[in-house]
């Protein structure tokens, strides 16, 4: 008879990671053992400098495997996993100081960007100035317009937050921070629906204090 290994495994949030993570990351893969093997984008790679030279701006796919004892990260562009092979002392330390590295690298609004209720609520919601057609004709084109600004918040802020959950869940930039892409670049599509959102809260409390 033989004890069944119990393993560890969780799925953690959305993060960005840059050149100097990953360096951390495997440095902490290393302190348990040599034997470990990096996937980057569509490469193998054989030393952590490769990665330096892959001529890409960013990728999704990241894998860090360290054979013995058996410890993996694995980034992809919708999910991210880290498994421990056995739930001994050994094995929970990397797993818990990879996990917490991680951690500190989520990025801080991915559950608010992803969230479909919020999203479909906004969308929702744009039935409610329709109400106020019928008794207030003056204003007709004001509440139509209201209601189309609320509509289209909603079904950006689901189309970007489909993309980022499902297609940038991972990101991962293949160059130190300090030399990366600059903050507008790198967040483009956060800042248009945060944009898009300050906009729709700016005419909603007009619209309060206006008719209210």
């Amino acid at each position: 008879m033989e004890k069944l290994k119990k393993h560890l495994h969780e799925r953690l949030n959305p993060v960005t990671l840059y050149y100097d993570d990953v360096v951390k990351l495997v440095s902490i893969f290393k302190e348990a053992g040599d034997d470990i093997i990096i996937e980057f984008d569509e490469y193998k790679l054989q030393s952590l400098q490769e990665m330096l030279e892959i001529d890409i701006e960013k990728s999704n796919n990241l894998s860090i495997t360290l054979t013995n004892p058996n410890v993996s990260l694995d980034c992809r562009k919708d999910t991210i996993w880290i498994y421990a092979g056995e739930d001994t002392p050994v094995y929970r330390g990397v797993f818990e100081k990879i996990k917490q590295y991680m951690v500190s690298k989520k990025r801080m609004f991915s559950p608010v960007y992803h969230s479909n209720f919020l999203s479909g609520g906004i969308a929702g919601l744009a039935v409610w100035p329709l109400f106020y057609i019928k008794e207030d004709k003056e204003h007709i084109v004001l509440w139509l317009f209201t209601a189309l600004l609320m509509l289209t918040v909603g079904l950006v802020w689901m189309y970007f937050g489909h993309i980022d959950k499902f297609e940038k869940y991972s990101v991962i930039i293949p160059k130190p921070r300090l030399s990366a892409p600059g903050f507008f670049k790198k967040n483009r599509d956060v800042i248009i629906v945060s944009l898009i959102t300050a906009v729709f809260s700016a005419l909603i409390t007009w619209i309060i204090t206006r008719f209210f």
